[in-house]
């Protein structure tokens, strides 16, 4: 009984068996709480929804700083820009950032071998 607080230690003291202290301990403690079960399942639905409209808000800011990225692509990277718009899953804006300026460092090469 050492393992027992004090208050538990007076109800139990009297058991006639371990048995009969457990099945006491178990109607006392064991007991489920509904009302707490349901509101923090409507916290977790709630972080969960929380967490899929921040990423769905953070996918569609990222869509739109690509979109403008390549809309301020001047002419010269016209061929470029459509081979990024047809890559699919659609490349970050660092991920066609790197194809441009590969695409540019390829036509400047083109260049001074011709020239």
């Amino acid at each position: 009984m050492n393992a027992v607080t004090k208050q538990l230690y007076r109800s139990v003291v009297y058991a006639s068996s371990t048995h009969n202290v457990w099945k006491d301990l178990k109607e006392r403690f064991d007991k489920k709480n509904i009302s707490r079960i349901y509101n923090l399942l409507q916290e977790i639905s709630a972080l969960i929804k929380d967490y899929y409209l921040s990423k769905v808000f953070l996918e569609n800011i990222q869509q739109q700083r690509f979109v403008q990225f390549l809309s301020e692509l001047n002419e010269s990277f016209a061929q470029a820009k459509g081979q990024i718009m047809l890559i699919i899953p659609t490349p970050t804006v660092n991920e066609a950032y790197r194809m441009v300026v590969q695409d540019e460092s390829q036509r400047a090469k083109t260049v001074n071998v011709s020239g």
